[in-house]
């Protein structure tokens, strides 16, 4: 990420400029090479993806491995033009430095690259107080107010000095924002859902009938049964946020495919319409939510205490592990009968 971010800055690079990405590192760094991460956990033990998340805005923070920045097609589609290259000099120096150095072709045939960077931060090359203090404050500020904010950076900067542990700790309280999240954040996850139905059908419209219906296996599904779980599993999602709204902290059920089935009889053209119709239901319901009751709450059977606003992150997450599934299969498909 540094050394991605290092040529855009050197070279004024904007996002539609750039044509190819190529990570040169040691052997385990290129192993992790996932462009399109199901989830923040994928994301975190991938490189493409942060590394084309960075090239986006210039830098790399927590809110690019969450949704909705996981399903942005923007980062998506050049995370698949990221590739990841052995370079055995850096692989000499690992363990004992985690070392990268990045080119990059542009639209327009030019290739630039950096030196070779190692993570900002690490103790041979810490960040100077000056960044210490920025990062502080970009991390801090959508959850304390400004005055416990700057207590906690003086009380930081003076841990060394201070008679008692607790001072620093009675400083982290509860978040300035409640779980139903900023105006900003919300909207951005509506825009989210709205943009899944579009991708599916993007990647699922132009198959022929045996190709949708084909399974690898007896166990896999195929991409019918995809679409069809995804249009099932959408009044499900939409009965879980009543209970959320009408009773007071509910256990609320997990689902898989015995209750959001995936055999259908329907052509994938009517499951993408059916599963268009239900999200756009799915989205007036959520779009007619005041503020507040995006932080309403519930106990998931297997997540345990969740909100409203977290559970449309899982949905996102939900159509971005199909959508995976749908690639996937095309795939296999392509090797089999394309070769």
């Amino acid at each position: 990420m540094e050394a991605a971010c290092a040529v855009i800055r050197e070279h004024r690079l904007r996002p539609e400029q750039i044509e190819e990405i190529k990570v040169y590192t040691f052997a385990a760094a290129t192993r992790l090479a996932v462009a399109r991460p199901a989830n923040t956990e994928q994301a975190q033990y991938s490189l493409p993806y942060p590394v084309a998340a960075a090239a986006m805005a210039g830098r790399l923070d927590p809110e690019q491995m969450l949704q909705p920045a996981l399903s942005d097609e923007r980062i998506l589609a050049l995370a698949e033009r990221v590739e990841m290259i052995f370079d055995p000099e850096l692989e000499a120096r690992f363990p004992a430095e985690a070392l990268a150095r990045v080119t990059m072709r542009t639209v327009g045939g030019q290739t630039v690259s950096s030196g070779v960077y190692g993570a900002r931060g690490d103790p041979a090359n810490p960040l100077a107080n000056g960044e210490i203090d920025d990062k502080f404050t970009r991390l801090t500020a959508p959850y304390l107010d400004e005055a416990r904010r700057e207590a906690l950076r003086a009380a930081c900067w003076q841990a060394a000095e201070l008679q008692d542990v607790g001072e620093l700790v009675a400083l982290f309280g509860p978040p300035a924002k409640t779980s139903a999240g900023s105006a900003q954040r919300r909207h951005a996850l509506l825009q989210a859902l709205a943009s899944a139905p579009a991708r599916i059908r993007q990647a699922v419209e132009p198959l022929a009938d045996a190709q949708a219906g084909w399974q690898p296996d007896g166990e896999t599904w195929s991409i019918r049964m995809t679409v069809a779980h995804l249009a099932h599993a959408e009044p499900l999602f939409r009965e879980r946020f009543r209970r959320m709204l009408a009773e007071e902290n509910p256990l609320v059920p997990a689902f898989g495919p015995e209750s959001a089935q995936p055999h259908s009889e329907r052509s994938i053209g009517a499951l993408l319409r059916a599963f268009e119709e239900e999200r756009q239901q799915t989205i007036a319901l959520l779009s007619e939510l005041p503020p507040a009751a995006w932080s309403r709450t519930a106990v998931h059977e297997t997540l345990g205490q969740t909100t409203i606003l977290r559970q449309v992150e899982n949905i996102l997450d939900h159509d971005v592990a199909h959508l995976g599934q749908v690639v996937e299969l095309q795939q296999k498909w392509a090797a089999l009968y394309q070769a």
